[in-house]
């Protein structure tokens, strides 16, 4: 559903990050540029999150523990057509090529800060959030 039919208005984000710290900096972020976000440490058992979120972008980390994003984007993107982008500390040419292997897919680097994953938001989403404070 476009985020302008949503009730609130705003884009929902999921933020899938196993750094507690740079996942809730990030959220923190984000919520001040007017989207509604909602956060996991945790890859398992995000089918149902999804359902019940019903996110318009997923921002999630590649170097995770136990199951690397990577792994959890191609399942994804078999159960859902949710816009994903990969945000990690990657080498550019790495995540570039990990982002054209998915039909929905682009990459940010963490090293680009949180206004360029702010603006790729913005582009997925098609939101008017704030520029405020950038």
């Amino acid at each position: 559903m476009p985020p302008s039919l949503k009730p609130s208005g705003k884009p929902r984000v999921l933020l899938i990050d196993d750094d507690r710290v740079l996942m809730e900096r990030t959220a923190i972020y984000l919520r001040s540029k007017g989207f509604l976000v909602t956060t996991s440490e945790n890859l398992f058992g995000i089918a149902p999150t999804i359902g019940s979120e019903r996110p318009d972008a997923i921002v999630l980390d590649v170097r995770m523990p136990a199951l690397g994003g990577d792994k959890v984007a191609s399942v994804l993107s078999r159960m859902c057509t949710v816009p994903i982008v990969f945000y990690s500390a990657i080498d550019d040419d790495e995540g570039e090529t990990l982002a054209d292997a998915y039909e929905n897919a682009s990459f940010v680097s963490k090293g680009t800060g949180l206004r360029r994953l702010w603006e790729r938001l913005v582009e997925i989403t098609g939101s008017k959030t704030s520029a405020v404070g950038l």
